[in-house]
């Protein structure tokens, strides 16, 4: 288990080496007659910069992944200077047809990889019927909480908490731009304070049952739930979400974070 990040992130390197094959960079021997892109060669300095910044974090990750283990995906932003790396070691076989080909293949992969990831997400959602993040449709959430709230309230929805991943979606596209309440704690939300929330009101937001989860019910008291059913899939049911309008001039509020998640079984 301690090697799958490595072997995850050799894996997705093997396609950047097979651009590179293909683009004729790995060569052992330059042709005689190639007109090269770089007219200087970099300064080791630089050169010695550019590879600890290109390599040297994702190498870093490598290594600590050995002893604490880490997510595939913390991998994703640290290759961004893997391609300037490459053409620093290579540039000097870097010619007008390796150029060509290299833009084919870029192209190619950007076409390719988007449209295989589309192909996976939708035939994930649609055809199997597996909830996944990329699968709730946004601007759907936005829309719901919108009505429900302006249902309730004459004012704009200020405030969004409550399952903080459904809170983000049901503010990314709303027209009236809310704020979301992190894990309905301050100390992560700062940009929350006690006046702002008995001034504005907030809408909670959570998914399945009717009854919340314990580390809501003391924002939802006994204000009244709606429930609504989205759709999200083509051969899947709908998933139940509920609404809570805490209107705006609410008083008692609770102040303290809510308990950890190991917390509110006991």
């Amino acid at each position: 288990a301690r090697l799958y990040y490595i072997g995850v992130q050799l894996a997705g390197l093997t396609g950047f080496l097979a651009v590179l094959a293909i683009s004729g960079l790995l060569r052992r021997e330059p042709p005689r007659k190639v007109v090269p892109v770089r007219e200087a060669p970099v300064e080791p300095r630089a050169f010695t910069y550019l590879l600890w910044m290109g390599l040297g974090p994702a190498i870093l990750v490598m290594v600590a992944s050995l002893f604490m283990g880490a997510g595939e995906a913390w991998g994703a932003p640290m290759y961004n200077l893997v391609g300037v790396v490459a053409i620093a070691c290579l540039g000097d076989r870097l010619g007008i047809s390796e150029m060509r080909r290299l833009a084919i293949c870029a192209l190619v992969c950007v076409i390719g990889v988007s449209g295989a990831y589309a192909t996976i997400r939708s035939t994930s959602c649609n055809v199997l019927g597996h909830m996944q993040p990329a699968c709730w449709p946004a601007q759907l959430v936005s829309d719901e909480a919108e009505t429900v709230w302006h249902e309730a309230s004459k004012g704009r929805l200020g405030i969004v908490g409550g399952d903080t991943g459904l809170a983000m979606l049901a503010g990314l596209n709303a027209y009236d731009e809310p704020s979301i309440f992190t894990g309905l704690d301050m100390r992560f939300a700062p940009w929350i304070t006690p006046k702002r929330l008995q001034d504005q009101g907030m809408l909670l937001i959570w998914q399945g049952s009717q009854t919340p989860p314990r580390r809501l019910m003391p924002w939802v008291k006994a204000l009244p739930v709606k429930t609504v059913m989205l759709g999200w899939s083509r051969q899947a049911p709908p998933v139940a979400i509920n609404f809570v309008v805490i209107p705006p001039g609410t008083h008692d509020l609770p102040s303290d974070p809510p308990a950890p998640p190991e917390d509110q079984d006991n």
